[in-house]
Parts: structure tokens; C-alpha cells; sequence
């Protein structure tokens, strides 16, 4: 949760939006953020939909191609802070932009939007008594698989608390 703050005040300091949902920080309403909850990889993107996402090498060039009324912004915080991971290229990438149009960054956005609730606002918005009935930390990875919780997704979450 912290680096998705961090992530959200960078973008804030330099114009912009900075809101969180899950694992997305919006730069606008077509840039974005998206943050692995498992290994905290960072990936910008643009997306006109769901389905139809251009994935970024790096904030830099994202900003560059879509958004470059935050690009003097972004310049002079990486001055400030040229270490920071958001600065870092995705070196898989080759091309400037690769279209992705799988939608698994959403479900695994949904469910750590979810946690937010409850970190955040003390909300509990989505509950199963299914978990309360197993006895064993075995047995509940298995419910949580059998839910279509990503399991990587929850052991991360354990490990954080």
C-alpha cells in the first residue's frame, strides 16, 4: 500500500490526478499506474477500455506520447529523485508501446481494491463464511483458489500484515 501512496503523490506533484482504485493509480482518466501486487512491478499504460491497454516502457514515455503537459513536471522530480523505482525502464519491452488485451491486472485490481475498503474506510464489502469454517492454512489457500483468488495475490497479503 505504501508504494501506491508514494506512486499517487508523485503523480499528484507533477499535475497529475493521482487517485487510487486496487493496484491503478490514474495519471487521467486514459493514463495509468498499475502496481503488481506480487512482485510491485510498475507498468504505465494508456487505455481507451478495458480490453485495449498500451503498455509503456516507462512513465517517461508514456508521458511523452500521451500526456506531455506533465512531462516538464516528471522531469524535474526525477531530478529531485532519479533512484526512485518509477523512473525505472521496463528493459522487456522493446517498442515504445505494446497493446495488451488481456484484462487479469483488473482482477487482481478488484480484489486489493477491496482490502482498500477496509484498510482505508473500515468497510467490509464482500464476505464469505466459507473461510471461517476451514481449520487449516492448507485448506483455505484451496478455498481461496476455489473462490478465484488469485493465491499469490493472497499469500502477498499475509505476508504484509
Amino acid at each position: 500500500m505504501d508504494k501506491l501512496l508514494n506512486i499517487s503523490k508523485v503523480i499528484k506533484s507533477i499535475g497529475g490526478d493521482g487517485s487510487i482504485h486496487g493496484c491503478i493509480v490514474d495519471i487521467d482518466y486514459y493514463n495509468h499506474i498499475y502496481i503488481n501486487p506480487v512482485d510491485g512491478k510498475i507498468t504505465p499504460y494508456f487505455a481507451y477500455d478495458m480490453e485495449q491497454k498500451y503498455v509503456y516502457k516507462d512513465l517517461y514515455t508514456l508521458l511523452a506520447e500521451k500526456k506531455p503537459s506533465l512531462l516538464s513536471g516528471y522531469v524535474e522530480w526525477q531530478k529531485i529523485d532519479s533512484n526512485n523505482e518509477i523512473v525505472v525502464r521496463n528493459t522487456e519491452l522493446t517498442d515504445l508501446a505494446v497493446l495488451v488485451t488481456d484484462k487479469k491486472i483488473y482482477s487482481a485490481s478488484k480484489i486489493i481494491k477491496s482490502i482498500q475498503y477496509l484498510l482505508f474506510q473500515d468497510v467490509v464489502r464482500e464476505w464469505n463464511d466459507k473461510i471461517l469454517r476451514i481449520s487449516n492454512r492448507e485448506e483455505t489457500i484451496g478455498e481461496m483458489e476455489r473462490l478465484e483468488i488469485d493465491n499469490s495475490i493472497y499469500q502477498s497479503i499475509l505476508q504484509s500484515n
